[in-house]
């Protein structure tokens, strides 16, 4: 997520835009960026976290929006919180949402509470309908919504996930599978993100377990990333017989991917 929010805002201001980002402080980032961040302290852990960050949040934006006056506020997935849309709200500046998932859709194989799932349909509802716009990355999302929340269509754009053309571009395949120790008559598959259980990576695996030998004698499974699915994966595939042909990378720095 942190990729795909500093590739957007550098693009945005390389278009010419004037972009700051307000985040909870984590660490450093990934790689280097021109965008100007505002990292905001939250202090405990679970909802005492979440109550000071937003606390914080709601105080920065409303002192930053009097002084900047921006033309749009942008917010990234719904969380559980409406923080920035009510800021929105206060300083009569147009509000975004961004969806990149269900958070309840996401939720489903940890059998959360009913408790939260009734605060996640609260906020999800009323960012949805209060926000000025709203994008999803696919057509699936906006539907799925729409069922869940009876959004407005109107207010909806989608918007596909990119890519960095600059940074992904076709290169040597000997030289990368040399860097790699892949062999050249090797079939691999790759993927990259995250390792959480609504990207079905089991499916992933257990169709690898079952690929014809005698067809693709030698087909490996690259998963670069982290997440708290890999124990389970991992353990999926010594269950399937296939541990050797799945390759628990982790994460890898983004200017190495």
């Amino acid at each position: 997520g942190t990729i795909h929010l500093m590739e957007q805002a550098e693009h945005l201001l390389a278009l010419g835009h004037d972009v700051t980002l307000f985040a909870q402080d984590r660490g450093p980032l990934p790689q280097p960026t021109p965008v100007p961040i505002r990292y905001l302290p939250a202090v405990g852990g679970g909802m005492v976290r979440l109550l000071s960050y937003n606390l914080c949040l709601f105080v920065v934006l409303i002192w930053s929006g009097l002084r900047w006056r921006p033309d749009i506020m942008h917010t990234r997935q719904m969380g559980y919180s409406a923080t920035p849309l009510v800021a929105a709200w206060l300083l009569r500046v147009p509000h975004v949402l961004e969806v990149n998932g269900v958070l309840r859709d996401e939720l489903a194989g940890q059998a959360p509470p009913g408790w939260r799932l009734r605060l996640i349909d609260l906020f999800a509802r009323l960012n949805l309908h209060r926000s000025a716009a709203f994008t999803t990355t696919t057509t699936e999302y906006r539907d799925r919504l729409r069922t869940l929340y009876d959004i407005d269509p109107r207010r909806w754009t989608q918007m596909p996930c990119g890519v960095n053309e600059e940074r992904f571009r076709p290169g040597n395949r000997d030289a990368a599978r040399e860097r790699l120790e892949l062999p050249t008559a090797s079939f691999a598959l790759l993927h990259v993100g995250s390792l959480y259980d609504w990207r079905a990576l089991d499916t992933l695996i257990e169709a690898l377990a079952r690929l014809d030998t005698a067809r693709v004698p030698d087909c490996q499974l690259w998963l670069v990333g982290d997440g708290v699915e890999r124990p389970r994966l991992q353990a999926l595939s010594r269950e399937l017989g296939i541990a050797e042909r799945v390759r628990f990378v982790g994460q890898v720095p983004y200017a190495q991917v």
